[in-house]
């Protein structure tokens, strides 16, 4: 059979607690050690390779005979060593069942370091074939998603359930079949070279708990004038019609005042309350895009007639859409702009 060979090699130093690979038995080094560690997987099916025996030899200076020490994958395929003495050089090698994989010298550096050699190599595959049925019947479930754990493959089952995992590395995985109408099902089966593994998966129906659908309504009008674009850039408050309405005002300002940064004083003249913003200056509104009198206050307006309202409570934070109409617009004050409903001419 062709061997593969594909190595990475890391070197850090010093690294006392080195990170390890995901499942990786514990191993920290201690004294004069340094810690190797990596991945062996196929090189076909990219699978990483269970109970693979990596050899460790090196012979120190002061030594007359090599030392040999090995260690095993673990279901992720990672292995992880820490018995290497430093200012050696260390060979490794991996096998799995039959086949086996040179990996190099590491030069072990500083006490304390790390060194990554990952491996792959040509491991004798399985295949593993099933069918997918309900539960209590001999109904075929198809289109459901087969997968064995960490092979990066999954497989959907035809029109009569059946299904094929190709290039399976013999090993324990844990097989999940899921199906958008069916309970998901997760469980271990042993994949042994030379041995035929066919499973036979029953589904059970179970109600689905989907994802809350969210509506949004938005109104045409204030689609065009930019109001939602405007919104989404972050820069000011904005009130729609269905908040407004949350708070159910007798009069626009009474939705105005859980906004920060406004002051509200009752007017001279007539009912309501004109808005201030810093310093008590007054706001320059603007309505359905176009400047109003001086004169005007948000209480001159129904509260019913308001669609929307902008509130940019500084001359750094107006959009250029309302500084076009004259410089008082665009002044030390903020900008309100309210736009009104369609009923409103």
């Amino acid at each position: 059979m062709r061997r593969s060979l594909l190595i990475t090699m890391i070197f850090v130093t010093p690294a006392l607690h080195a990170a390890q690979p995901a499942g990786s038995p514990p191993c920290t080094p201690e004294g004069d050690q340094i810690l190797i560690q990596g991945r062996v997987t196929d090189h076909a099916s990219h699978a990483p390779l269970q109970q693979t025996t990596v050899t460790f030899v090196w012979q120190a200076p002061r030594d007359r005979r090599a030392t040999t020490k090995e260690t095993k994958t673990d279901r992720a395929g990672t292995y992880s060593f820490c018995g290497a003495p430093a200012g050696t050089l260390v060979f490794v090698r991996a096998k799995f069942m039959d086949q086996e994989v040179r990996g190099g010298t590491v030069p072990v550096q500083e006490a304390g370091g790390r060194a990554e050699m990952n491996m792959t190599l040509d491991a004798p595959h399985a295949i593993v074939t099933g069918k997918v049925t309900e539960m209590g019947s001999t109904t075929a479930v198809q289109d459901a998603a087969v997968s064995l754990g960490t092979i990066p493959l999954t497989v959907t089952t035809g029109p009569d359930g059946t299904f094929t995992l190709r290039e399976v590395p013999p090993g324990e995985y844990s097989v999940q079949v899921r199906h958008v109408s069916y309970a998901t099902l997760t469980d271990d089966v042993l994949v042994e070279f030379g041995i035929k593994t066919d499973l036979n998966v029953k589904m059970t129906t179970s109600p689905i708990e989907l994802q809350p659908i969210t509506v949004e309504t938005r109104s045409l009008k204030l689609e065009q004038v930019g109001f939602y674009m405007r919104m989404q850039r972050g820069i000011g408050s904005f009130l729609t019609r269905e908040q407004i309405q949350q708070v159910i005002p007798l009069q626009p300002t009474d939705a105005l005042r859980l906004e920060p940064g406004l002051a509200f004083q009752r007017r001279r003249f007539g009912p309501g309350f004109a808005v201030t913003g810093r310093n008590g200056c007054q706001f320059r509104y603007v309505i359905n895009g176009g400047r109003v009198n001086e004169s005007f206050e948000i209480d001159d307006l129904i509260v019913d007639w308001i669609e929307a309202i902008e509130i940019y409570r500084g001359p750094a934070t107006v959009p250029a859409e309302f500084t076009n109409f004259s410089k008082d617009v665009a002044g030390d004050c903020g900008v309100m702009a309210i736009w009104l409903t369609n009923r409103i001419r």
